[in-house]
């Protein structure tokens, strides 16, 4: 099985409890962290363990990175599985 590297789009409290279940999943490689909020960006890659981390979502769409979970607010969701849809990832 080839294993995917996946960035957590959004890192509120909805997605704290996935980021954990995404860094033990045999299947995943690699995840990274996406937040526009810096201070959050910090704090949460500090607590999670997690070193690759993006301030903008256009940088995640852009790398290698093979799959995104998105937890951002509800209206924004069409919007960016649509563009990373168009950009190949999952």
């Amino acid at each position: 099985m080839k294993k995917i590297k996946l960035t957590v789009v959004g890192t509120g409290q909805f997605a704290q409890g996935f980021i954990p279940l995404f860094r033990v999943h045999p299947g995943v490689d690699e995840v990274s962290l996406c937040e526009v909020l810096p201070d959050r960006l910090a704090t949460e890659s500090k607590r999670h363990g997690i070193s690759r981390c993006f301030s903008d979502f256009q940088e995640v769409l852009k790398s290698d990175v093979d799959a995104v979970a998105i937890f951002t607010q509800r209206w924004m969701h069409a919007p960016m599985a649509l563009a990373a849809l168009n950009a190949g990832k999952h």
